[in-house]
């Protein structure tokens, strides 16, 4: 694997900030954070300040207006959802909303992923009209359906699109809320589908304030839009939208609502995933605390930290989330989400751990499939295999670990009744939407984000498709592109190892897309123990001397280097190692220890005469 240190800290950012530390110096300008306005935003992001006023978005106003007229005169309306857990936590979020505003709501409508697809599909469209209703407003989808907007309103309905994705040519004939249209003055691009969902009910609550439109609606209190940011936040951090600017607010007031949710099935869906929310508060003793290092900050102002954080959300809710939709149906997510009865989560939550688990089976499954396709040929520069076999609703997280393996873009097909469906993986030198438009003539339908998208096309078309792909791959793809790359961020002295330096990196979280948890290059430490642990001796565990050029102390550092183990006879005591790390902390029986988490080590170029 390559190593790259990215480019230093030019001398002109220094001196523009030299209350910072060199290592906060390298994390900020690594994150184009420039101005002392976006350091402080970054740092401590405020709800009042820092989330923009929706009504700067392309078709806010025209959007509030219709619904308001909706609430009005009580005309039935439904929000069509996609069924990924953005979509699902948008529509939740949307439809929550809209009842307390007092709209007549029909049922929700998440498409079925197997048989319907995604984004609105004409017999979607036709069963809503059958219900009455006169308005769809979507969430998570949308912005690529023109024919069937032209249905909706063919039968007398109108349609308010919320998307996040990109649409390539006309729109359709529809209110479109995306802040990735071209004429869109919206500061910030990268909300997920919920994010821009919530930017309309702000819009609403705002516009509307503490009059009632209806008889039924509830009570709308200042700020009582908060309590909807468990979700925004689950759906920001499962759609790998970028964690800075407003999505770093949302996340960061989200973790906090979350910990302390109202929803019961987040509640059930926590507890049966093991995770038990912590919330405490925190007073700021000094402007200066570590973290807090901004003009903003008064002393004596509190702060909220919780147990809970970005790998909860991606790694440990968002997938069973996902998982509804992938075995059974998205409804069972929505409702959970949805719910006030506390039996019915309990229920709800059991059964989507289940599905969860059954998942991972049928995605190793799927994995074996394609590895033994693989070693049967010569690789290419993409990853292109297609089978009925393959369940439509697994194969994106089997896309992922093959783009993660081989470093390639990744194109897995379901087939079924001679169409096939695409879920794609990519790499950031290949934006698959672009090429993807270059080979839109074999495709019926195609969309996404440029490194996370889906097609569809009919199965004869396959192989022309691929040949195409192949052969903008071969232009635009060069032997370099295809070999992984671990983004380094900062070289460490042996000083630098210390818990501040562990405090200031905790400052940049929560960690996401574009605001990873930062890697680090520790180079020529010395190994004075090394040994295997774990369940068949997987983990790799040293302890390593350092030290800073002309320092006579030596400093003694633990090491783990987790599915490392397999490196043991690669190494001996004495070696001179450089190492990627993360920092860790280890606690057991209320002790704390800082740890170097090794990402990747090999053998430095100084060694000692005697190795």
């Amino acid at each position: 694997m390559k190593w790259h240190l990215k480019e230093k800290v030019p001398k002109e950012f220094i001196e523009r900030f030299p209350e910072y530390p060199p290592l906060v110096l390298q994390l900020l300008y690594d994150r184009g954070l420039d101005t002392q306005e976006e350091i402080d935003e970054f740092f401590n992001p405020d709800y009042s300040q820092d989330l923009h006023d929706p009504f700067l978005m392309l078709g806010v106003k025209e959007a509030v207006k219709r619904i308001k007229k909706a609430i009005k005169k009580q005309e039935k309306v439904v929000v069509f959802a996609d069924y990924d857990c953005d979509g699902v936590c948008g529509g939740v979020v949307l439809e929550a909303s809209l009842r307390a505003l007092g709209a007549n709501l029909g049922s929700i409508y998440i498409p079925d992923r197997h048989k319907e697809g995604f984004g609105l599909n004409k017999k979607a469209v036709s069963e809503i009209k059958e219900t009455g209703a006169k308005l769809i407003i979507t969430v998570d989808c949308g912005v690529v359906n023109h024919e069937e907007v032209e249905l909706a309103n063919s039968l007398g309905m109108e349609v308010i699109i919320t998307d996040h994705h990109r649409a390539l040519g006309e729109r359709p004939k529809a209110i479109i809320i995306d802040p990735h249209q071209k004429s869109d003055k919206y500061p910030f691009k990268d909300l997920a589908g919920a994010g821009v969902a919530f930017k309309v009910v702000q819009a609403l609550i705002k516009d509307v304030g503490s009059k009632k439109l209806s008889e039924t609606a509830g009570e709308i209190y200042e700020g009582w839009e908060k309590w909807l940011l468990d979700l925004v936040a689950l759906a920001t951090v499962a759609d790998m939208v970028p964690l800075l600017g407003e999505n770093r607010t949302l996340v960061r007031y989200g973790l906090v609502v979350m910990a302390q949710t109202k929803r019961v099935g987040l509640k059930e869906l926590m507890n049966i995933a093991g995770l038990n929310p912590i919330l405490e508060k925190k007073i700021i003793p000094t402007a200066e605390s570590v973290g807090q290092i901004v003009s903003r900050i008064e002393t004596g102002r509190y702060y909220f930290l919780t147990n809970l954080n970005t790998h909860t959300l991606g790694f440990i809710l968002a997938p069973r989330i996902n998982a509804t939709s992938s075995l059974a149906h998205a409804n069972i997510a929505y409702e959970l989400l949805a719910t006030d009865s506390e039996e019915e989560a309990k229920i709800l939550a059991s059964k989507i751990d289940e599905i969860n688990k059954d998942k991972y089976k049928v995605i190793d499954k799927v994995i074996v499939s394609v590895e033994k396709r693989l070693e049967e040929k010569p690789m290419g520069k993409i990853i292109f295999e297609a089978s009925s076999e393959w369940p439509v609703g697994v194969i994106r997280w089997a896309a992922q670990k093959f783009r993660d393996k081989y470093f390639r873009p990744t194109f897995l097909f379901n087939i079924t009744d001679g169409k096939a469906k695409a879920s794609i993986r990519s790499i950031p030198e290949f934006n698959v939407v672009e090429v993807m438009s270059q080979c839109s003539q074999y495709l019926d339908q195609f969309g996404g984000h440029p490194m996370s998208a889906g097609c569809r096309l009919q199965e004869d078309n396959l192989e022309s498709f691929k040949l195409c792909l192949e052969k903008i791959a071969d232009k635009k793809l060069e032997k370099e592109n295809l070999l992984p790359a671990l983004e380094i961020d900062y070289q460490v002295k042996a000083g630098e190892i210390n818990w501040q330096s562990n405090d200031l990196v905790q400052g940049f979280a929560p960690f996401g897309k574009d605001n990873h948890s930062p890697l680090f290059m520790l180079k020529d430490a010395e190994i004075f123990s090394l040994r295997t642990v774990g369940n068949s001796d997987k983990h790799l565990k040293l302890e390593l001397e350092v030290k800073d050029e002309g320092v006579k102390n030596i400093k003694k550092v633990q090491a783990i280097g987790f599915n490392h183990g397999i490196k043991f006879d690669d190494f001996k005591i004495g070696d001179k190692v450089d190492v990627v790390f993360e920092f860790l902390v280890n606690e057991w029986n209320g002790n704390r220890e800082l740890q170097l988490k090794v990402v990747d080590l090999k053998k430095s170029q100084l060694q000692n005469p005697k190795s």
